[in-house]
């Protein structure tokens, strides 16, 4: 897996390319305010974007640099020898990356305690949980997709999408995040 930067984070077999789930942006427009009923059931990532009382508007740009600082915590756990989730250390990253999700979906809006944006996954890591299996080499890369998934730019594809996973999210730049998560 490379960095947009090109720098090796580490090959992984068994990545996989996350759907845009309207179900789960629903539940997290829903929750948005009190995102940790949320957890657990779903890995759920949030954060403040704007505090409260700023004039400024919530940007593409604000979602694309919140969404860039998450995964950039891989580069504080080294993850190149051991990609294990590590709460304090790379909850967001480990969050997004976790090759067990197929599904997920973010929303923003205002809450009491400022602009949020909160980004819902199918499923969570647990503490010490592997991500995603390292490969030995990047030829190996997609030697772990299922049969019910095929490798696409190196990532295992649901040949099926379940649940509502769909191109009519009310999200407005759905293609610009999701080409960040994948």
């Amino acid at each position: 897996m490379k960095w947009r930067d090109q720098k090796m984070l580490g090959s992984s077999d068994d990545l996989v390319d996350q759907s845009w789930d309207c179900d789960l942006e629903q539940a997290a427009r829903s929750q948005l305010c009190d995102g940790m009923e949320l957890k657990d059931t779903y890995g759920v990532v949030y954060n403040v974007i704007i505090e409260p009382n700023s004039s400024q508007n919530v940007t593409i740009d604000i979602v694309l640099e919140e969404l860039r600082y998450w995964w950039k915590e891989a580069k504080i756990a080294d993850l190149s020898v051991d990609p294990k989730y590590i709460f304090l250390k790379n909850d967001a990253f480990g969050t997004m990356a976790y090759a067990k999700s197929t599904r997920f979906a973010c929303t923003y809006g205002s809450c009491l305690i400022g602009e949020v944006l909160q980004c819902v996954y199918d499923q969570k890591p647990a503490e010490d949980e592997l991500l995603y299996q390292k490969a030995a080499a990047p030829e190996d890369i997609c030697t772990a997709c299922s049969g019910s998934t095929q490798c696409v730019n190196y990532l295992c594809k649901s040949k099926n999408p379940e649940s509502s996973t769909t191109g009519t999210a009310l999200f407005p730049q759905l293609h610009e995040i999701q080409r960040l998560h994948n």
